[in-house]
């Protein structure tokens, strides 16, 4: 059958109940994701896009070739709101099997009644591949299941993030 591509966009809130004080969830998205610290510990390499005029606020391209399927993106910071603890990123995918991803991303630290959170609020376009003739309700199934599937990766994520702080904070609490 032939195929054909939809662009599509894919659209993800989670968030996770951190047991630390706000700040050290806002430095950690700060540093981490403000500077790409955090995709270096994953492996990646960093580059900073100093003379990039979209990377007004900041930015870096990151990229992975050691993988079966190699990862590249230049990332610009969009916002920065230290009051909201906010971080805005939009990131561009490259590469042959990028499928012309962009990926809008806000990570904001967030108190309330019963906490501390670590928020993800983001949407990502990009080409998907279909039959010829898939339906809405076709697109539709794919898209329910790819956003199961990412939300969850999103949360675990953000589950592992949320070992490292408290074990780290803790471990600052006891000296």
């Amino acid at each position: 059958m032939a195929k054909t591509k939809a662009r599509v966009t894919s659209t993800h809130h989670v968030a996770v109940r951190f047991d630390c004080p706000i700040s050290v969830i806002w430095d950690d998205i700060l540093l981490g994701l403000g500077s790409g610290r955090q995709f270096e510990e994953q492996g990646y390499r960093m580059a900073p896009l100093g003379d990039d005029p979209r990377a007004y606020l900041g930015g870096y391209r990151m990229w992975r070739e050691e993988t079966d399927d190699p990862d590249e993106r230049l990332v610009y910071i969009s916002e920065c709101d230290d009051i909201a603890r906010r971080l805005s990123l939009c990131a561009y995918y490259l590469g042959a099997k990028a499928r012309g991803t962009v990926v809008h991303a806000t990570y904001s630290a967030a108190r309330n009644n019963i906490g501390h959170w670590y928020q993800i609020d983001c949407h990502g376009t990009y080409d998907l591949e279909i039959d010829e003739h898939s339906s809405a309700a076709d697109v539709a199934a794919i898209m329910i299941k790819s956003k199961e599937e990412m939300d969850r990766y999103l949360t675990a994520s953000l589950e592992v993030r949320k070992q490292y702080l408290e074990a780290e904070h803790t471990k600052k609490q006891a000296y």
